[in-house]
């Protein structure tokens, strides 16, 4: 899901009974949250501009990220992912690299927000909290591209088949000899397999990739040429080259997500 996508999610979700319950739940104990009516009224005192309101801001997030720390409940990190949308956006915007594509890039940014709010120190910084939620975001998103990079670096200097041998051990019950089943009716277990333990944990888009190009074979270079009907040499080679990388992340992500369903030998 893109954060735009996102936004609107999370902002309808704000007004259906169950945030209203928890929301009123916690204004009898919260005096600040008591002069509004509802969630979406936190938004909007958050989402203004003016200088005047800047202390207020300041007071509710604090109640936002404590609460989310004490409980994990959907309305806080809710509030707090549409309040600062404009924030993750104007991150995200920024951003450039092979080594995430746009929907990673955009759950990338949610993550390291939340991850964020989650280890808040509270206790020891008193005030600028919205800054200091920017700053600390920011630095995280661009270390973890940066440790990906790095890895792309690394990836791009081994060979292809190379890492194609590596392939097979990542399914749940490796053929012999190191060859997946070649019958069509074996393929589309795997598929299957495939989707219904991870499918929710992987992109749909990452899962096409390996389903294509390691499940039923399909050389990557035609795959690419596939995806990308009338591309140039050279924007063929960067497709093929991200796409080789994007492989072998998700290849190895999945075989911690398969461990416990790979045959011993």
């Amino acid at each position: 899901m893109t954060l735009r996508s996102l936004k609107q999610s999370l902002k309808t979700s704000l007004s259906n009974p169950n945030s209203q319950e928890a929301f009123d739940r916690v204004k009898l104990r919260q005096p600040t949250l008591a002069y509004h009516q509802t969630p979406l009224s936190v938004l909007a005192v958050l989402g203004d501009q003016s200088p005047r309101r800047y202390p207020e801001k300041e007071a509710l997030t604090r109640i936002l990220v404590a609460e989310y720390q004490a409980n994990r409940e959907p309305l806080w990190s809710s509030l707090l992912l549409v309040a600062y949308y404009p924030v993750l956006w104007r991150l995200r915007s920024g951003i450039r690299s092979d080594a995430f594509c746009t929907c990673d890039l955009d759950a990338l940014i949610t993550e390291k927000f939340l991850e964020v709010v989650s280890e808040f120190p509270l206790s020891k910084i008193k005030d600028r909290i919205c800054m200091h939620l920017r700053q600390q975001t920011r630095r995280a998103v661009f270390q973890t591209i940066k440790e990906a990079e790095q890895e792309h670096w690394l990836i791009e200097c081994m060979d292809v088949e190379d890492l194609l041998n590596l392939e097979p051990a990542a399914w749940p019950e490796p053929p012999r000899e190191g060859e997946l089943p070649g019958a069509p009716d074996d393929l589309e277990v795997l598929v299957k397999v495939l989707l219904k333990h991870v499918g929710g944990a992987v992109p749909r888009c990452k899962l096409d990739l390996v389903i294509a190009t390691t499940i039923r074979g399909e050389n990557l270079r035609s795959y690419v040429s596939r995806r990308h009907p009338g591309a140039g040499a050279a924007d063929l080679r960067r497709a093929y080259e991200r796409l080789k990388r994007q492989r072998s992340r998700t290849i190895n992500k999945l075989r911690g997500l398969l461990a416990d369903l790979i045959v011993p030998d």
